[in-house]
């Protein structure tokens, strides 16, 4: 009968013990959504110009960024289940894409700009020369590139600079990351 009532009593402890760490998980907001993971794990910048028609786009207007909240003191969690915490722009910089995700490609960039470029010409360069199948080439650190949309070319076209990404990646609003 001893030996009946420890069991109990163990299995008793361990129901509570787990009753008590969730509610701690719950209170905390330490949640267990497998959809989110740290935002430091995947953070890289690559630099893109975007030419529609042979114009050079502005997108560092407030309707192209992406906000997410940004405290200095704790770690942040993206939720990768919402396509723009994978790729996106922010602190009005919209020359500067920032990627959190892996195999994300310039077609999901160009979707989360909402440009539609099914019935258009597409074509990519980077500083090596012509990017094959533009919307399917992979993101990648530190490059730059070009996009021209339209059958118009422009005159000339200008890459991001080095200086130019690492200058957003500085940016505190940003996080500094």
């Amino acid at each position: 009968m001893n030996n009946k009532r420890k069991i109990i009593q163990i299995i008793l402890l361990i129901i509570i013990g787990g009753v008590a760490i969730l509610l701690v998980r719950m209170n905390t907001g330490n949640s267990l959504n497998l959809q989110n993971v740290e935002h430091n794990d995947i953070h890289y910048h690559t630099g893109v110009n975007i030419y529609i028609d042979g114009e050079l786009q502005d997108y560092s207007n407030s309707q192209y960024m992406y906000a997410s909240p940004c405290d200095l003191n704790q770690k942040q969690e993206t939720d990768l289940s919402d396509p723009r915490a994978r790729v996106h722009l922010h602190n009005n910089i919209g020359d500067v894409a920032h990627v959190h995700a892996e195999n994300i490609v310039w077609g999901d960039f160009l979707e989360y700009l909402n440009i539609d470029g099914d019935d258009q010409k597409i074509v990519g360069y980077n500083k090596d020369g012509d990017i094959e199948n533009i919307t399917l080439a992979p993101i990648t650190p530190d490059d730059s590139v070009v996009i021209v949309i339209g059958d118009a070319m422009p005159k000339s076209i200008t890459f991001v600079s080095s200086e130019r990404i690492i200058e957003a990646e500085k940016s505190i609003e940003n996080c500094g990351k």
